[in-house]
C-alpha cells in the first residue's frame, strides 16, 4: 500500500532570526522549498521527512545548498 503524502514546515531560529522551509513527502521523495528558493528533492532514505527538511534548511543557511542542487 502506498504512503499517504506528508506536507509540514519546519524552522530555525538563528541570531533571533526565524527562517522556514515547506516540505512534502510521497513516495519516499521529500521535497523542499525554502522561501522563494526550490524545490531541492532528495530520497528520505529512512529518515523522518521532517529530519530531511531540518537538514536542508541548515545546509542551505550554511551556504552548502545553492541553486545549482536544484532538481
Amino acid at each position: 500500500m502506498a504512503q499517504p503524502k506528508v506536507e509540514g514546515t519546519v524552522s530555525i531560529t538563528e541570531n533571533d532570526q526565524r527562517h522556514e522551509a515547506r516540505y512534502e513527502w510521497d513516495d519516499d521523495i521529500v521535497t523542499i522549498y525554502i522561501g522563494e528558493f526550490g524545490p531541492y528533492t532528495t530520497h528520505s532514505g529512512g529518515l523522518l521527512p521532517e529530519t530531511v527538511a531540518r537538514m536542508y534548511l541548515r545546509e542551505f543557511l550554511d551556504g552548502r545548498l545553492g541553486e545549482e542542487d536544484e532538481s
